[in-house]
């Protein structure tokens, strides 16, 4: 059963100043677009949250905790386009009281995967269903050193047997500094890092993983 991508984006966490950023501050600061250029802007109506600005397969929303960068396709092409976004806010802003900065890669499954199977099963489960509990969600989570940063790597097992694989490159920092080399990553080396990970040590083939 193949994994497909989904839902990656660049996140960096801190108070942005979202009288700056309004959409035609995103558009000439971020996307760096003559002000005549249109861009797309969505606004919640049932809900409060902030308004999403798209342009060329990009969506940014600016938070009061956190800037996001969500590229339309989740391939490394995409992704990348979307760090650059990232790094063009901390450039413009570098004042900004920050937290950390993230890049979220993530994959679902339809079905059984018989190699994350293998990960998220547990002698634990024995002991559960001895006692007639029964298992609703299996997660297993690792944390792994990057550079001064860590790669948090999530499987779960939901109760309709498929996967949600998780890859989150996570930095805390308040040095704007350090939250700007982090997402200074090629394509070819995220690329290789994410590969590494899931070919590797998860073990699964490259022809099962679907990008967008």
């Amino acid at each position: 059963m193949p994994i497909t991508a989904e839902d990656w984006n660049v996140n960096i966490v801190g108070f942005w100043n979202r009288a700056i950023y309004t959409p035609a501050g995103i558009s000439r600061h971020l996307f760096q677009l003559p002000a005549s250029t249109p861009v797309q802007v969505l606004i919640p109506i049932d809900l409060p949250a902030p308004y999403q600005v798209q342009h060329e397969g990009l969506t940014v929303t600016v938070g009061g905790d956190r800037l996001v960068v969500q590229p339309a396709q989740s391939n490394f092409a995409r992704l990348a386009a979307a760090l650059e976004i990232g790094r063009r806010a901390l450039d413009h802003l570098p004042r900004t009281p920050l937290i950390a900065a993230g890049i979220n890669v993530r994959y679902k499954s339809d079905g059984p995967v018989a190699v994350l199977e293998e990960i998220t099963a547990s002698t634990w489960d024995e002991r559960l269903s001895d006692q007639r509990l029964e298992i609703r969600e299996r997660t297993v989570t690792r944390a792994v050193r990057r550079d001064n940063g860590r790669i948090n790597i999530t499987v779960t097992q939901k109760e309709d047997q498929t996967f949600f694989l998780g890859l989150n490159f996570d930095l805390q920092s308040d040095d704007v500094q350090q939250l700007l080399a982090w997402i200074t990553i090629s394509e070819a080396d995220l690329r290789r890092e994410v590969e590494r990970i899931i070919h590797n040590t998860l073990g699964v083939r490259s022809e099962e993983v679907i990008h967008g």
